[in-house]
């Protein structure tokens, strides 16, 4: 089912573009002054990369905090939304960085997904798209410091970002002969990522600031799923900045323990 995308709203006729618009013969979605249609079959899958330069990595250590530059993918799924608007579900999520300190920082989908779908939707003047991504995230540390890892969080909260994108999907990205990038669409994230140590999570398997021991294949999984308590007690004995809790206005005590601010992906189309 064809999903074109215009101001007089959204229609399900296969091959045909209805209302006000304009259908590139790419079969690309373009936004020009009065014109806008966005052809996209119900079920059709979108898959772009990611380039997230300059983020920071809030937690208990002096100014200046870890910056992280973050590499990855999303795909995408379109889905029937509304009169002037299509869903976008994630499939897949994940984007990694290195640093001295943490190692490999990895952020990907959860295995049981909750966040809501994104929205793609047209813009109130009508000459261009916005999306609004949201995102559940499980975050890896590799190490933190001289403590070996993983350590692993949860966001309680889906992180979000937003772009006003002049067609859908973004343009490739591409690299310039200086090696700076071009191409693709900014999606900036609209609040920080808030990394969450708390017992009372829908999601379980979240394993905040407590590296893994020598036991057996699985135990020290099977152990912190079954006693939160435990691991926020025992976060401390790596005595680094993940076993520290950031002080919070909005949350109890012991709650918040890192946070990653200024992630803006630019985001591209891949092909192939």
């Amino acid at each position: 089912m064809t999903l074109p995308l215009s101001r007089r709203g959204l229609f399900g006729h296969a091959g045909a573009v209805l209302g006000l618009g304009l259908l590139a013969s790419s079969g690309r979605a373009i936004a020009q002054p009065g014109l806008l249609a966005m052809p996209l079959d119900a079920g059709q899958t979108v898959t772009m990369s990611l380039n997230g330069f300059g983020s920071t990595l809030v937690v208990t250590l002096p100014p200046p905090l870890p910056a992280l530059n973050f590499l990855g993918s999303r795909v995408a799924k379109v889905l029937v939304g509304g009169t002037d608007f299509v869903q976008l579900q994630v499939l897949n999520f994940s984007a990694e960085a290195a640093h001295p300190m943490f190692g490999k920082v990895t952020l990907r989908q959860p295995e049981r997904d909750v966040s809501p779908n994104s929205i793609l939707a047209l813009s109130p003047s009508g000459r261009s798209l916005i999306e609004t991504w949201r995102q559940s995230i499980d975050v890896t540390f590799e190490r933190c410091g001289d403590c070996p890892g993983p350590f692993r969080f949860s966001t309680l909260e889906p992180a979000e970002w937003t772009a006003e994108l002049p067609d859908f999907p973004p343009m490739a990205q591409r690299t310039n002969p200086d090696g700076s990038p071009s191409g693709g669409s900014r999606y900036r994230m609209t609040r920080p990522i808030r990394l969450f140590a708390d017992s009372n999570t829908p999601r379980a398997a979240h394993t905040p600031a407590l590296p893994a021991s020598g036991g057996a294949p699985g135990e020290d999984e099977r152990v912190r799923r079954s006693d939160h308590r435990a691991e926020r007690d025992n976060a401390g004995t790596c005595r680094c900045a993940l076993g520290s809790a950031l002080p919070s206005s909005d949350l109890p005590p012991g709650t918040e323990f890192a946070r990653i601010e200024s992630l803006h992906f630019n985001q591209g189309q891949l092909i192939g």
